[in-house]
């Protein structure tokens, strides 16, 4: 143990003497900090925009004169999705998925203003994160610093004038991983604090201590598992110089190639259907029937003939309320079966496709962090699901409440009648409070993935290690 501490405190020392490392550290730092800054300016902007659209689209909507509620049901409104503070670490999907949805009747949009598509190039090379410096910063960093820490022992036989000494391979390996962990903590902790500093009080959601906790653990978990990974190059190779290529080569995969091909991956073993043909295919069941034999004629004259005998009277001009309000209820109910189904199967298939790329941070622990990172902040798919849930409830209900004006108060004139203003405010506005973590629970998978390269980096290691007497 004394060895072991003995070899931390030279390391640090080599360390703070090596004034191209101390640059690396500082460097990564100040990019950290400038990538906060850009994260902190981008949720400004959005948030700002947000609040004064949503006011103008509720002023807008309460604004309408006296109409037809089913003109009013077109006429629609938007709801739009909030930003939190947790966004400041890692944005994730969020600018590829959508900031608004239109809910109007008879459909389910999807959302709409996706930052992404607006993005100029010189924008998106400014659109650094917190998350972003980790993944793809920080292995560099601890890789320059680490290579050397076992290979440049073996290459200059000092390992073998400190085993004659009575110093185990095993003792050098325990100073050479405290301080490259420590490196890496050190170095985790630096990029990711000044972001909570940063969030404190702007908007967060209700669990955010747990969720900064579970990112403060994949962080350190991620950072583990790299240096865990340089530990077990650079005891496996005979040179430093050797060391250096391998894991510049396994940051090259890990962090650029990996990703990428496992995004291919998983929209190979589940494509999503292109919209054309999502919509489609929601027509053609909207037409037909979600079984093929169930036309909209056909259900209009069931429904008719329902009507009809729920009431007690031969005619429609009979009902003692609007038919035409009870029949775009009608509509809407069994829109929302195919919606339901439709987007159930998109769901799944954009489910299947989050596994893949559960099992590709088996490959590549950058893509376990990045997984884990964007779930713990709200930013990945399965939040932005639960959004368009709340939104296509919401829609649902101000739709119901304008048929049910229509059924109960259209008699006689049907779409020639108009609902007063007041009926406007009766739709109450959208307000969305976004999920606990558990909504992302898979992402814990991700750490035990994290968690598991970890120590498999040190078992190499420590196997490495061993061959050196033989050596």
């Amino acid at each position: 143990m004394n060895a072991a501490r003995t070899i931390l405190v030279k390391d640090g020392r080599e360390l703070v003497r090596d004034g191209r490392a101390l640059v690396a550290l500082g460097l990564v730092v100040l990019l950290s900090l400038a990538a906060l800054w850009l994260s902190a300016q981008r949720l400004q902007v959005s948030e700002a925009a947000r609040v004064e659209a949503a006011a103008r689209d509720r002023q807008t909507w309460l604004g309408q004169a006296a109409a037809n509620p089913h003109s009013a049901a077109h006429f629609a409104f938007h709801a739009f999705k909030p930003q939190t503070a947790l966004s400041l670490f890692d944005p994730g999907v969020s600018p590829y998925l959508g900031e608004a949805i239109w809910l109007e009747a008879h459909y389910q949009n999807p959302a709409n203003f996706r930052p992404a598509e607006d993005a100029t190039e010189a924008r998106r090379f400014a659109d650094l994160s917190p998350a972003w410096i980790v993944a793809v910063a920080l292995p560099l960093v601890v890789i320059a610093v680490g290579f050397a820490s076992l290979a440049r022992e073996r290459e200059s036989g000092l390992w073998r004038q400190l085993a004659a000494g009575g110093v185990p391979a095993g003792s050098i390996l325990r100073g050479k991983a405290a301080w490259l962990l420590g490196v890496a903590a050190g170095l985790a902790a630096l990029v990711t604090l000044p972001t909570l500093l940063v969030a404190t009080g702007l908007p967060a959601p209700a669990d955010a201590a747990t969720r900064w906790l579970l990112i403060a653990v994949a962080v350190l978990l991620y950072a583990a598992a790299v240096a865990g990974v340089t530990l077990a190059a650079s005891a496996a190779s005979r040179t430093a110089r050797g060391a250096l290529l391998a894991l510049l080569a396994f940051w090259m995969v890990s962090v650029v190639l990996a990703p990428r091909l496992a995004a291919t991956a998983a929209d190979a073993v589940a494509p999503v259907p292109p919209a054309a043909a999502f919509w489609a295919q929601v027509r053609q069941d909207l037409d037909r029937g979600l079984d093929g034999h169930d036309s909209k004629d056909a259900r209009r004259r069931a429904l008719e003939a329902a009507t009809l005998e729920r009431y007690g009277v031969e005619r429609i001009e009979d009902l003692p309320v609007s038919f035409a309000g009870i029949a775009l209820q009608a509509s809407e109910e069994y829109g929302n079966r195919v919606f339901d189904r439709r987007f159930g199967e998109l769901r799944a298939r954009h489910e299947a496709q989050q596994r893949v790329m559960r099992l590709a941070g088996l490959l590549s622990p950058a893509i376990a962090f990045r997984n884990a990172s964007a779930a713990f902040a709200g930013t990945d798919v399965a939040h932005h699901w639960h959004f368009a849930g709340a939104a296509e409830a919401h829609r649902r209900t101000a739709v119901k409440l304008l048929n049910d004006d229509m059924t109960a108060n259209a008699r006689g004139r049907d779409f020639g009648y108009k609902a007063p203003p007041e009926l406007w405010a009766r739709i109450p506005d959208f307000a969305y409070d976004p999920p606990r973590w558990t909504v992302a629970r898979g992402a814990v998978v991700d750490l035990a993935i994290l968690a598991l390269w970890a120590l498999a980096g040190a078992v190499a290691a420590s196997i490495a290690v061993r061959r050196w007497r033989a050596a």
